[in-house]
């Protein structure tokens, strides 16, 4: 059975239910306010426990905030010490370079890893992802978490149909159309949802 921890925006991380979040800490650990997912204080022990034992962890930071990348590293490193080779999901990882993360090897140089997925030069700052990047390949599995701009813009063309040969999606066209609002409204609070007819 396999394990994931999924390094996500802090605005998904909201979304979901199970997920545990530190809202404070430190890179050395979290040491200030945890809340699970719904609001209510956790312990350090518990948030801990649930890193080595569920088999979906959700992490989510600022993405300019270092004090949060230090965290997400100190938390990443703690999830594969408990349970080695965890499949590492980012979200700023896409299909496009999904390819590319299958010719690294562990034990790979930042300047070959940065060079090895091409990420585009305006986006996530390998700078800060980077390090992480390196963690779960060497430690574990890193693994693209997003789907590409060329999808996105089949979906938004085509709608469910473009997702119909692609069983990532399976599940997806089943989806309600009040589920979809919602989850769109708590990703993307201030997003304006149109509902086309036709």
């Amino acid at each position: 059975r396999r394990s994931y921890l999924i390094v996500f925006a802090i605005l998904l991380v909201s979304v979901l239910p199970a997920a545990v979040m530190a809202q404070v800490g430190t890179p050395t650990g979290p040491s200030g306010i945890l809340l699970d997912g719904a609001g209510r204080p956790t312990p350090r022990s518990a948030l801990l426990s649930r890193l080595a034992t569920d088999e979906f962890v959700f992490v989510g930071e600022k993405h300019d905030n270092a004090e949060h990348h230090g965290i997400e590293a100190h938390l990443i490193a703690r999830r594969l010490d408990a349970r080695p080779g965890s499949a590492v999901v980012f979200e700023m990882l896409d299909d496009a370079q999904r390819e590319a993360v299958t010719r690294l090897a562990p034990g790979a140089d930042l300047e070959t890893i940065k060079s090895g997925l091409q990420l585009p030069a305006k986006g996530w700052s390998f700078d800060v992802y980077g390090p992480l990047f390196k963690l779960a390949l060497d430690r574990g599995r890193l693994v693209p978490g997003n789907i590409g701009k060329a999808f996105i813009g089949q979906v938004y063309g085509q709608g469910d149909a473009a997702m119909a040969d692609d069983e990532r999606f399976a599940t997806a066209a089943g989806t309600s159309e009040t589920l979809r609002t919602h989850l769109l409204e708590r990703i993307h609070p201030n997003t304006l949802v149109v509902n086309d007819p036709a």
